[in-house]
């Protein structure tokens, strides 16, 4: 009878140990269910904010396109290299973006 009533503790006890892990373990999926929106979350907002650049880029390129820039002189060329430096930045952005 003694045997019994020991396995029985050593079976209840076993079973306290059980459900503090699963408590633990339901805990941690919570928390990586909350940082895992938070991630989503965060990449919705550079999304957009990707986006809301890359409108401004082109409304300053038709802004930029009234201009006339021929390359006749020093600032006229200086103006036309930097654009094409902007484009080339802008062209790397959305090939990291897309990777």
């Amino acid at each position: 009878m003694e045997q019994i009533r020991g396995a029985s503790q050593k079976v209840k006890e076993m079973i306290g140990g059980l459900s503090a892990s699963m408590t633990q373990q339901v805990a941690a999926v919570k928390d990586l269910a909350k940082a895992l929106g938070n991630v989503s979350e965060m990449s919705r907002s550079i999304s957009a904010s990707t986006e809301q650049l890359s409108g401004m880029w082109q409304d300053l390129q038709r802004v930029m396109a009234q201009f006339k820039i021929n390359g006749g002189n020093g600032r006229d060329r200086h103006a036309a290299n930097s654009l094409k430096l902007a484009d080339r930045v802008l062209d790397v952005g959305h090939i990291e973006q897309a990777s």
